[in-house]
């Protein structure tokens, strides 16, 4: 997720050099699950281990701590304590810029004592339309 979304400004874009916020929903760490069958006995437990978010202009953002999200009651320009990127430069008037949310996790598992790690990985894209605001002063 990006906040704030661009949808709340009357241009409807990401301003260059603003702070967005950068976050994914859902749990980050759920809970352990084990289970037996005969005399086999099997456990998992899954945690984020980071999230890379590809910002589609050349840049790579990888976050460790991604459960701060953006809310209306964060001061306007405030940074993000955990993930935030600034746009240096606008995606407009080309089109947007292809988000990419790269979630890389890791599975421990336990069948009998018998132990190891399994990596997996999830994807998820947005666009963001990205410009330039200019003020006049007569």
């Amino acid at each position: 997720m990006i906040g704030p979304s661009p949808d709340l400004n009357e241009w409807k874009i990401a301003a260059v050099g603003y702070p967005l916020w950068l976050w994914t929903d859902g749990t980050t760490n759920p809970a352990p699950v084990t289970d037996s069958v005969y005399d086999i006995s099997v456990g998992l437990d899954a945690h984020l281990v980071k999230v890379v978010f590809d910002m589609g202009d050349g840049h790579k953002v990888a976050c460790t701590d991604v459960s701060r999200e953006w809310t209306a009651d964060v001061a306007a320009g405030a940074e993000s304590p955990s993930c935030g990127y600034r746009y240096p430069k606008p995606s407009l008037p080309r089109g947007s810029y292809t988000v990419t949310a790269n979630a890389v996790w890791a599975i421990d598992w336990n069948v009998n004592g018998t132990t190891g790690t399994i990596p997996f990985y999830q994807s998820a894209t947005t666009k963001i339309p990205v410009g330039e605001l200019q003020v006049l002063v007569r």
